[in-house]
């Protein structure tokens, strides 16, 4: 790849050099640099800092210190440095600049950080391989030689400041279950070849429950993580219910009170709820969060195929 990064800091276990393929491909795009001119990029590595947080507290009359009332997460910032060699030092202008253009964006990108061994390089192998919004804040190139030079990139997260697995569970059910070919997902994000952890297109009968697997460390929440719910191919249905969905796990739920009909598509998407398409209105339509590890859900109203869409945040 014409702008591909290697990262040559951190070491497997058994002594294996590792390295991440292109992180900013989405950004680079098309922009292939001139290719008469033959360059190369290594890396010192990558620092993602702590995610930034304010605590809400407050003093109550009568007792010591202060009361914890909440936490608002904020933003993480990434730090990137990587060394450019040019084969000549009429090369090197065009490195510099080169570098200077992919970052000349104001919109925010996804960073991919997607470890692989280094006598692994095809994009298809991944040891881990999950991505952050970034946007970037600075750029500095410095010139170290007549053909060597510094660039150290500083982002911060643009929405969420959680890792993102590249492939979500839409992915997984398109393949038949979770594979680590693809570099949409890697190994080394507590994933597993258990096909049970795995389905996320489950058949819902009123009356029994279906267990969710969430391999994520964070919570999926509905404002924060956009659950995309889809129910269809419906049967059973019970005559003026409506349907709900609720994760026994933690209590919360989806309700839309229009009764199904058996072609008809209900889902849970953009913090809105939609039947066939449009926008549906409720009293108390709620909406379903996943907690980490396993979720037991159950369903009312009718049967139905729903297919539970999401990304696994680190």
């Amino acid at each position: 790849m014409a702008f591909a990064l290697q990262y040559e800091e951190n070491m497997h276990p058994v002594g294996e050099w590792f390295y991440s393929d292109d992180p900013f491909r989405d950004l680079r795009g098309a922009n292939e640099p001139d290719p008469r001119h033959k360059w190369r990029v290594l890396s010192d590595g990558i620092q993602v800092g702590d995610i930034e947080s304010e605590l809400n507290t407050s003093s109550m009359k009568g007792r010591a210190g202060r009361v914890h009332n909440s936490k608002e997460r904020r933003s993480r910032a990434i730090t990137l440095t990587f060394d450019a060699w040019a084969d000549s030092t009429y090369a090197f202008p065009m490195i510099r600049d080169f570098i200077y253009h992919v970052f000349d964006t104001n919109e925010p990108f996804y960073f991919y950080e997607d470890w692989r061994p280094k006598d692994q390089r095809p994009l298809d192998v991944a040891v881990n391989s999950k991505r952050y919004y970034m946007l970037k804040e600075d750029v500095e190139v410095v010139k170290l030689s007549p053909q060597k030079a510094r660039a150290t990139v500083e982002l911060v997260t643009a929405e969420l400041p959680y890792g993102i697995s590249t492939g979500s569970t839409a992915d997984i059910i398109e393949e038949g279950g979770i594979t680590f070919t693809s570099g949409k997902f890697g190994w080394q994000e507590w994933l597993d070849f258990d096909e049970e952890k795995y389905d996320y297109r489950v058949q819902m009968d009123p009356g029994q429950t279906v267990r969710l697997y969430n391999p994520s460390t964070k919570k999926v929440k509905h404002f924060e993580a956009c659950l995309h719910i889809v129910a269809r191919d419906f049967s059973n249905i019970q005559s003026g219910y409506g349907l709900r969905i609720t994760n026994q796990t933690n209590g919360t739920s989806m309700k839309i009170d229009r009764e199904p009909a058996a072609g008809d598509t209900y889902e849970q998407r953009e913090n809105i709820h939609w039947v066939n398409g449009l926008n549906e209105t409720a009293d108390d339509p709620g909406f379903i969060e996943l907690e980490t590890g396993w979720n037991e859900l159950t369903i009312e109203g009718a049967s139905a195929l729903v297919d539970f869409l999401f990304h696994f945040y680190y």
